[in-house]
């Protein structure tokens, strides 16, 4: 449609490109706010339908500050890590370091940036995970095989050593631990 559209005058210059937005995505934000605002205008005050039901959708709020903050998703979230665990010693990670952990929407795949090489290992939930906490059966994936400096070399170490086998999970608020005996990672979520 746009192409059919004469060019713009000198004295009449288009908007900035990153103001300009499709068509179709201002209606769908449009029509995903009017349906937000529906949505809460359902719900009473204190999160309950009409006849007092808390919706199914609900996310646990289960938190260690007690303050009710809502776990994330395990699925679907992108998880940066910030810490990691051997024996109890815990270590930040270094500076200029990035490891990121996601579980694609639907169970559909799991991608690790372990610091320096990527992978996508496969993996399986337990019978009895709940929402906040469980264990993964993680499996081997294709890996990219760089070269990688010092700090990075030993965080990918870490993480390839903790997300293989059987890890437990659990997600407090906005942070996911992952462990695998004595060893441990801790992210943070976005």
């Amino acid at each position: 449609m746009l192409s059919r559209m004469n060019p713009p005058s000198a004295d009449h210059a288009p908007a900035p490109a990153r103001l300009r937005r499709p068509v179709g995505q201002i209606a769908l934000l449009g029509a995903v706010l009017i349906g937000a605002v529906l949505l809460l205008g359902a719900c009473g005050a204190d999160g309950t339908d009409e006849a007092g039901d808390t919706p199914d959708q609900a996310l646990p709020t289960i938190s260690s500050t007690g303050e009710g903050v809502p776990s994330l998703p395990l699925d679907g979230t992108i998880w940066t890590l910030i810490s990691m665990t051997a024996n109890e010693h815990v270590s930040p990670v270094p500076e200029g370091v990035t490891s990121t952990l996601l579980i694609r929407p639907g169970h559909q795949g799991m991608t690790v940036r372990s610091g320096c090489n990527s992978f996508g290992p496969s993996f399986g939930h337990g019978d009895d995970d709940t929402a906040t906490e469980g264990t993964l059966a993680i499996g081997g994936g294709p890996i990219t095989t760089m070269a990688c400096g010092t700090d990075a070399t030993r965080v990918e170490r870490h993480v390839t050593n903790v997300i293989s086998g059987f890890v437990d999970y659990t997600i407090d608020g906005t942070t996911l631990t992952l462990t695998d005996g004595g060893l441990g990672l801790t992210y943070t979520g976005t």
